[in-house]
């Protein structure tokens, strides 16, 4: 009978203890589409607001669900202010390195495969140069060029504010 009481006692405490920020996020919904994009509190956006050259970079610190405002680090920002969203893509990161090392090792291999084969006459050639360079090359376009995913907001895709507390 003491276990079932300190059992109950500690799922009660338990319950009191957790989060409950995690019950407000933000989602991108797309329409025509069921899946959602969440972010939550304390998650980093990279957003373009309207009227607006550049991108910024916060962390979300609380929303306010009724008015529609995010808080930021060091400002409110009305979600009908936000024009654009902008997220690293992960994969372009290891397409880059990829391709640099595959430069790397070609070149390597080659200088010790024709230094060490015996033969005079073998030695790094113009193809051996190119295959580097030409690898080298294609990771850093492919790491500038597709780094970034961009979601422009407005007809297809819509931002909104959940709370979900009970």
């Amino acid at each position: 009978m003491l276990k079932i009481i300190h059992l109950t006692l500690f799922v009660f405490f338990l319950g009191l203890t957790s989060s409950l920020s995690a019950q407000k996020f933000m989602q991108i919904e797309t329409y025509g589409k069921p899946k959602v994009q969440k972010f939550f509190i304390g998650n980093k956006i990279q957003y373009k607001l309207k009227n607006q050259k550049g991108w910024t970079t916060d962390i979300i610190r609380d929303f306010l669900v009724e008015e529609n405002i995010i808080e930021m680090d060091e400002k409110f920002i009305q979600l009908s202010n936000i024009e654009a969203l902008r997220f690293n893509r992960a994969y372009t990161k290891t397409i880059e390195t990829s391709l640099y090392t595959f430069g790397i090792a070609w070149s390597a291999f080659a200088l010790i495969g024709y230094s060490t084969d015996g033969n005079p006459d073998t030695r790094y050639s113009k193809f051996d140069l190119s295959v580097s360079l030409i690898s080298g090359i294609t990771g850093w376009a492919i790491g500038r060029l597709f780094k970034y995913k961009t979601i422009k907001i407005g007809k297809r895709k819509k931002i909104r504010l959940v709370d979900v507390h009970f």
